[in-house]
């Protein structure tokens, strides 16, 4: 059966890594990367959660899904 889960977390390694996708405003991508760092967790791919993490809260510490990305990492 194919995984469908390792392709979607791919698009999300490739969409993330996109200069396209980074120069946009931060208010815009918030969620995608929230729940690129939910599909870094359910892959087990702590170090890459926490460097998505990172890039959050460089852009927008207070912004309500760097938050929940936050906890989210602190729960783990």
């Amino acid at each position: 059966m194919f995984n469908h889960f390792e392709r979607g977390y791919d698009l999300y390694l490739n969409l993330l890594s996109d200069p396209q996708f980074q120069a946009q405003p931060f208010a815009a991508t918030a969620w995608i990367y929230r729940l690129a760092i939910v599909a870094a967790l359910r892959a087990e791919d702590e170090a890459q959660a926490r460097l998505w993490l990172e890039a959050m809260q460089q852009a927008d510490a207070q912004h309500p899904d760097t938050q929940q990305a936050q906890a989210l990492l602190s729960q783990g």
